[in-house]
């Protein structure tokens, strides 16, 4: 399904969770992905983005790291972050203005390491 690297679900199947996967080596500085991702919180329909989850991975230097976020929230953060850039520019992309290249660089999504529970596919204390 294009967009979709896994599905997840609660135990009982009653929650799940589709996720796209995005990795980046030790030494990149994000992960890559376009401009077309971006999509500003105005124009989304939030109700078609409920279950759907980004996890980017970092794979080193030592342990992979894993930033959970919602979809919703990640496309609504390239959007801003282009607009921030291409205000920062004039206006435009210098060098290659037609390019669509975007790097989610690791400060933006910091907040988002470690945050499996956001999927709400897993077990809380109290229900077991």
């Amino acid at each position: 399904m294009p967009g979709i690297d896994l599905l997840a679900s609660d135990r009982d199947n009653t929650q799940r969770a589709s996720i796209q996967v995005k990795t980046k080596g030790p030494s990149s500085r994000g992960w890559q992905t376009s401009t077309r991702q971006g999509l500003s919180s105005e124009s989304a329909d939030a109700q078609l983005f409920e279950g759907r989850f980004w996890v980017l991975v970092d794979l080193g230097p030592t342990y992979p790291g894993f930033y959970v976020m919602p979809e919703l929230w990640i496309r609504n953060d390239i959007c801003d972050g282009y607009q921030e850039y291409l205000s920062a520019h004039g206006g435009h992309r210098p060098g290659n203005p037609t390019s669509e290249h975007w790097l989610i660089a690791v400060a933006r999504v910091a907040d988002w390491r470690g945050a499996w529970d956001v999927l709400g596919i897993f077990a809380r204390d109290d229900d077991m």
